[in-house]
């Protein structure tokens, strides 16, 4: 009796053919994302240089600062771990795209290292790294570990004369000053990082899954029929349908934000995140809507939820370094 009963199942789900086809595309999906697209090693971390002007140019020699400059780039870009660019950029411009989340590391680096090399003092490197992005601030801190004692050694095979000792250009000590300065920290009990992330992750799940149902549960129940019977198109009928879900997900993005702000001191979103907010949430419904007309079956509408939501969220950022995956 059992086998029968098994047997009967397997026929059904082999001519169930969207819910076999999900059985072995969801576990598939997920071993190639984590396989191909998940990193915890942040990788090509966007970063740029900015050539500090020197005190005295004039005790410099230029082929010396070419080769030092040419030194710390290439020390920088080894391990693909930044992803530095070729020319120096001017301090407004740096700072500019660093605001505005372009960069996420600043360089600064004397447009004449030499001045420094030849009058015996170290030189000075300064790394200024965006803090609001905690994969940034773990890859300057394992960038910090091994740079001064690498790039020093480079530095002093440079400044040595070929069978001089170091003493002869009077390079006393480390011939490298390196800080780290951090913008935009965030406190450490502060949630703005954390929480905004995790409200757009809740409302993916929610507002997707509840679409991916509102037809097909019609459509098991045969009351799909009926309401297409009515003098309401089916425009009107869908529209109704998901108008209480954007409702709930307004309430769910107001309690998200208002439990942010009092929990985990986040700032409450300005008029411009409510708009992109809105725009979020019709999205997220728009793609539930979808799933529900495809699937047959609500077990179908939930594994074609998943499907979908599941990328959105391994690729977004939230869990993973964005910068660590490939283009």
């Amino acid at each position: 009796m059992t086998a029968a009963v098994a047997r009967k199942e397997w026929l059904q789900l082999r001519h169930d053919r969207l819910t076999l086809a999900l059985l072995m595309g969801v576990p598939l999906a997920q071993i190639l994302l984590f396989g191909f697209a998940i990193s915890l090693a942040p990788r090509h971390m966007p970063a740029a240089w900015v050539a500090t002007p020197a005190l005295n140019s004039a005790s410099a020699d230029a082929a010396l600062d070419t080769s030092l400059t040419q030194a710390m780039l290439a020390q920088l870009r080894q391990g693909e771990a930044l992803q530095l660019s070729d020319a120096a950029l001017d301090a407004a411009t740096a700072h500019a795209r660093l605001l505005a989340g372009e960069l996420r590391l600043l360089v600064h680096w004397p447009s004449k290292p030499s001045h420094y090399v030849l009058r015996g003092q170290p030189v000075p490197l300064q790394l200024e790294v965006d803090l609001s992005d905690p994969h940034a601030q773990a890859l300057v801190a394992q960038i910090g570990d091994g740079l001064a004692h690498q790039l020093t050694q480079q530095l002093t095979q440079l400044a040595t004369p070929q069978g001089a000792p170091a003493v002869a250009l009077q390079v006393q000590g480390v011939p490298l000053s390196l800080q780290i300065q951090g913008r935009y920290r965030l406190p450490a009990d502060s949630g703005a990082y954390l929480v905004p992330a995790l409200s757009g992750v809740i409302l993916t799940l929610t507002l997707t899954l509840m679409a991916a149902l509102c037809v097909v549960h019609e459509q098991e129940r045969g009351t799909w029929d009926a309401l297409r019977t009515t003098p309401l198109n089916a425009g009107h009928i869908v529209l109704g349908k998901l108008l209480p879900y954007a409702g709930f997900g307004f309430a769910q993005y107001t309690l998200l934000q208002a439990l942010a702000w009092c929990l985990f001191d986040t700032p409450w979103a300005s008029p411009t995140l409510w708009v992109l907010a809105t725009a979020f949430m019709l999205g997220q419904l728009g793609l539930g809507l979808c799933v529900s007309l495809l699937a047959r079956t609500q077990l179908q509408a939930v594994q074609l939820g998943v499907f979908f939501y599941l990328p959105s969220i391994l690729l977004s950022g939230f869990m993973f370094p964005f910068h660590g995956m490939p283009a």
